[in-house]
């Protein structure tokens, strides 16, 4: 993808070194702060910058608190227009999901539902017919998620009742009476955006069921016979759903709807979805995927084997224990392996790099041994921090675990290598996008005050602030990781804007596609067409400004 001249940086940095005395005596309007303490003023003579805390609930408040003055200039922060673009993406998607998503998944719950009691009038008695029975159930309680008036049918009932149970007493990791697998309840409880309506949370439910419970495809151990049942019926009723989905254009148009504007926001999904099993089903199965077929034990088994062969696995794939009745933990640890959703969470970048640093492949099982929690700036070493790798290494001594070094090494090279296109594929890669060059090592040709290890711990906690804004933004659809655990006196200035001209010109063609690409949509409100506009023109005017800061030379 070429991305226009103007949203580009081509500029060498040039911008002028000076000193700064232990007495700050040429410091012009140093008056000004007088509420600085002795510390901060020698960290200010030591390094060209302070940092000081503030108690304002929102950041712009700083700019209308600490106006310009004749001996006084407000600094333009790289945190001010993260924060600004945060609130553009976040208010997006909600606007996005009230007005358009939530009424394609009511729509599409419904027919799906109506599909699957077809399905199962339909299906003779045998295995078709017991896996369009739980399908049934499995979109009644979809339905019953967003909707907690809609009838369940009577057939279902008990099944649907024992799941709502668990989800509204947040249970931890119970097997679930209806898939026969385990998963986190507590993962259905609202947060973020979607605790600012009934109707938003209600979303958050039936889209968590939709992405988080998974249809295992695969076959992990052969000799265990109650685990080979479990995956044959999983495989039919995945079967079932594509088969629904594949032969009914308004259901799939429906899931399209919901499908390709949140991939827009965050990406594709790292499960299977029906596009992707439909080919190799009917290859081994026929092009009808019929009640006979998905009966025969032995096409189905050879289904099965083709798919492990066709299909990639997950790239985000927690380890986990199965648990017993009682919710205890049993057994080995487990990978999650092929699995079918109806809506998939998404692949994102950052749960990859998380995932790859933790046991068992950092570190071994264990309670001295394991590294099961994982670290923010593991994300900023794995974009290319070189700062933040020496702080994990050097404080934190996450060397310790085995195979921790190594395993960074190799993600960091992977998205070293990784290509412009991939990066402004959706929002949520070019947010990361932008946050990378404030990261990078700044020498000469930049201000003296960017030189230092604390600059680049500043832009530390700036960057993995953002990230984590992007994280909570996302939490519905992002697919989480998992472990076990001589002049004249020239004039003061107006304003300081944080030179990084690469992260306002991102940041500017980041807000471009996020307005181009909801208009294009059908998503985009009229008023925030404008805003978003404006908010283009003021990012491409900090882009020229900080263009100019580091070609600035004294007269």
């Amino acid at each position: 993808m070429e991305i226009p001249e103007k949203y580009q940086v081509r500029i060498t940095p040039r911008a002028e070194a000076y000193e700064i005395p232990s007495d700050l005596g040429t410091v012009r309007n140093l008056g000004h702060y007088d509420e600085l303490t002795s510390a901060e003023k020698r960290q200010l003579a030591k390094t060209g910058f302070v940092v000081t805390p503030d108690d304002a609930i929102q950041m712009f408040f700083l700019y209308e608190d600490y106006a310009s003055s004749d001996d006084a200039a407000n600094f333009i922060t790289v945190d001010s227009v993260l924060q600004a673009y945060h609130i553009f993406f976040d208010y997006s998607l909600r606007v996005a999901e009230t007005e358009h998503l939530i009424g394609a998944a009511e729509d599409m719950t419904d027919a799906l539902l109506s599909g699957s009691q077809a399905q199962l009038a339909a299906a003779p008695d045998g295995p078709a017919n017991e896996a369009a029975l739980r399908n049934v159930a499995f979109f009644a309680l979809a339905a019953k998620l967003i909707d907690p008036n809609a009838q369940t049918p009577a057939e279902v009932a008990d099944l649907v009742g024992a799941e709502l149970a668990l989800i509204d007493a947040k249970a931890k990791i119970p097997p679930v009476p209806l898939m026969g697998s385990t998963i986190h309840y507590t993962q259905f409880n609202p947060r973020g955006h979607y605790t600012r309506s009934k109707a938003l949370g209600r979303y958050f439910r039936a889209m968590m069921w939709y992405g988080l419970v998974g249809f295992e495809l695969e076959v992990q151990d052969p000799d265990d016979a109650d685990h080979v049942a479990l995956v044959r019926r999983h495989v039919r009723q995945a079967l079932l759903i594509t088969r629904l989905l594949a032969n009914d254009a308004q259901v799939a148009s429906l899931w399209e709807r919901i499908y390709e504007p949140t991939g827009f926001f965050v990406g594709g999904a790292d499960d299977i979805s029906y596009e992707q099993l439909l080919p190799p089903a009917q290859a081994a199965l026929g092009a009808e995927l019929s009640d006979e077929a998905l009966a025969d034990d032995a096409k189905l088994d050879s289904f099965i084997t083709q798919a492990k062969a066709d299909l990639a696995g997950p790239r985000i794939a927690p380890f986990f224990f199965d648990a017993d009745a009682s919710g205890r933990l049993v057994g080995e640890p487990k990978v999650q392996a092929r699995q079918f959703r109806v809506m998939g969470q998404r692949y994102i970048p950052d749960s990859y790099m998380l995932q790859q640093l933790v046991s068992p492949l950092v570190g071994e099982f264990g309670p001295d041994t394991a590294r099961d929690c994982p670290m923010g700036l593991d994300v900023m070493a794995c974009l290319g921090s070189k700062r933040a790798r020496a702080i994990l290494i050097d404080q934190y001594k996450q060397d310790r675990f085995k195979n921790y070094t190594s395993q960074l090494d190799k993600v960091t090279s992977e998205f070293a290598a990784t290509s412009l296109a991939k990066w402004t594929s959706n929002l949520y890669w070019g947010w990361l996008y932008s946050l990378k060059p404030l990261l990078e090592t700044r020498g000469e040709g930049y201000p003296t005050f960017m030189r230092s290890d604390e600059w680049l711990d500043k832009e530390l906690s700036t960057s993995t602030s953002s990230w984590a804004q992007l994280r909570h933004d996302t939490i519905l659809y992002a697919k989480q990781s998992g472990a076990e655990m001589g002049a004249a006196e020239p004039a003061a200035p107006k304003g300081y804007v944080e030179p990084y001209p690469e992260v306002y010109a991102r940041l500017a063609y980041l807000s471009f596609r996020s307005r181009e690409g909801l208009s294009s949509r059908g998503l985009l409100p009229e008023k925030l067409a404008g805003a978003y506009e404006r908010f283009e023109d003021t990012l491409l005017f900090l882009k020229s400004v900080a263009e100019k800061e580091l070609l600035f030379k004294q007269t």
